[in-house]
């Protein structure tokens, strides 16, 4: 269960970077290299998974059509309660990725998104796989989605708000 003090930080990152987005991104969903920058929250699904604070991901993906594209994201996350003397500071990942693209309207899509890589430990955390799956929905510059996460055999999800350009 999500204490209130969790709740806050999504809620204040969240904020953060929906103040930063413009309102329009013209030709979003038209052949070409997209960059989308993005941060959020991952929550721990299992009693070994910490949650931690998806510090940022940064995703170059070239658009083949208005369906489909293809490229890779390197981020970082630090595990929430990285304090404790029981937690590692986090990792930082590198994933190659794939979207699958339905287009709603000129400015509205919804994709799902597949990627696997590497998660990279810091601290006492092994270096291992990451599998990332799951929906979203882009809106004008903007990002939403809710990726399952499996690194090693933590399993966690990811929920992200992100700014395309």
């Amino acid at each position: 269960m999500l204490n209130l003090t969790k709740w806050k930080v999504i809620v204040g990152v969240l904020l953060l970077t929906i103040g930063s987005v413009s309102a329009e991104t013209p030709n979003s969903f038209q052949p070409g290299m997209k960059v989308c920058m993005s941060a959020g929250y991952i929550l721990g699904l299992d009693d070994y998974a910490p949650d931690a604070i998806s510090l940022m991901n940064v995703k170059i993906h070239y658009q083949f059509n208005p369906y489909f594209s293809l490229g890779g994201t390197a981020g970082g996350s630090m595990f929430y309660d990285m304090f404790k003397d029981d937690n590692t500071p986090g990792f930082i990942n590198i994933t190659t990725d794939a979207q699958g693209i339905l287009p709603v309207s000129k400015k509205v899509s919804l994709f799902g998104e597949v990627g696997f890589g590497v998660g990279i430990g810091i601290s006492n955390i092994d270096t291992n796989y990451l599998l990332r799956v799951g929906p979203g929905i882009i809106m004008g510059p903007v990002a939403l989605s809710a990726l399952y996460n499996k690194f090693g055999e933590y399993e966690a999800m990811l929920f992200q708000i992100g700014y395309r350009f």
